[in-house]
């Protein structure tokens, strides 16, 4: 079966680095809509916080066409806070926060204070207690390193790497480009 790849206006899919492990139902999602961008992140990289600002400042009448995933890819040998951000944002997920937390901590400062994460659990109201013995037991910590195993088999060796409607997206990060791309995306589906 023969996949059209759509021409984008700014960035670039590339039909040689398709998405190994497809989307399941265990990965997290949001949104409905029928062009879907996996997002490969580490909530310590800048380039990743550039890329959420610039995409949540693309007009809600596209992103809301968007169906969003996440997967983590914590680059724990440059960022020694890398792995347990993906843990927090986890630990959130249990206490039906993981887009709330997964949107605090890539909007935060690059170089977050100590006790920021804390400070986030008690403003989004989770339970402190279970936040922390789910960090310290390291709960999630196997799927995290499926998300990193599962990227490497994408050829993911950096973050953010994106994957567009199943192929590896390199946008322009700016609200603009990344719009024109999407919308390109959306009209070749008609």
């Amino acid at each position: 079966m023969s996949v059209t790849i759509p021409s984008l206006p700014h960035g670039v899919l590339d039909p040689a680095r398709p998405l190994r492990v497809p989307l399941g139902p265990m990965d997290r999602v949001r949104g409905e809509g029928p062009v879907t961008l996996l997002v490969y992140a580490d909530f310590d990289c800048p380039d990743c916080q550039a890329f959420h600002r610039a995409f949540h400042q693309v007009d809600a009448a596209v992103r809301d066409r968007i169906r969003t995933a996440h997967r983590h890819f914590p680059l724990v040998s440059s960022r020694p806070r890398a792995m347990q951000s993906a843990l927090a944002v986890e630990a959130a997920h249990e206490q039906g926060a993981y887009w709330r937390m997964y949107d605090r901590l890539l909007a935060a400062e690059r170089d977050r204070a100590p006790g920021e994460i804390d400070r986030i659990v008690r403003e989004l109201g989770l339970d402190e207690a279970r936040f922390r013995r789910d960090l310290s037991e390291r709960r999630h910590a196997d799927r995290v390193w499926s998300h990193v195993r599962g990227g490497r088999a994408s050829g993911v060796h950096a973050t953010p790497s994106l994957f567009l409607q199943g192929f590896f997206y390199k946008p322009v990060v700016t609200p603009e480009a990344i719009a024109a791309d999407l919308e390109a995306v959306l009209a070749a589906l008609g």
